[in-house]
């Protein structure tokens, strides 16, 4: 599992969603911290560069809008 966290934690915030789909219930326990960080960091910078037409539009936003309900966007 340390392995799969360490690759993760490397990976971008599309790939990560990938595997994300991918992963066993153990795996997503380990991975959620990963996909807490590359969250918050894509939506800042997303936030900041794109438009809100583009972030409508991009698929990788939407997911990571709606990957952890109940959690803040900002």
């Amino acid at each position: 599992m340390a392995r799969l966290y360490t690759q993760a934690s490397r990976l971008s915030a599309k790939d990560l969603l990938t595997i994300w789909d991918s992963a066993t219930p153990n795996e997503q326990a380990v991975l959620v911290k990963v996909l807490q960080n590359r969250r918050k960091k894509y939506l800042d910078k997303a936030n900041k560069e794109m438009s809100p037409a583009q972030r409508a539009s991009d698929p990788t936003y939407q997911r990571m809008v709606n990957i952890i309900p109940g959690a803040p966007i900002f």
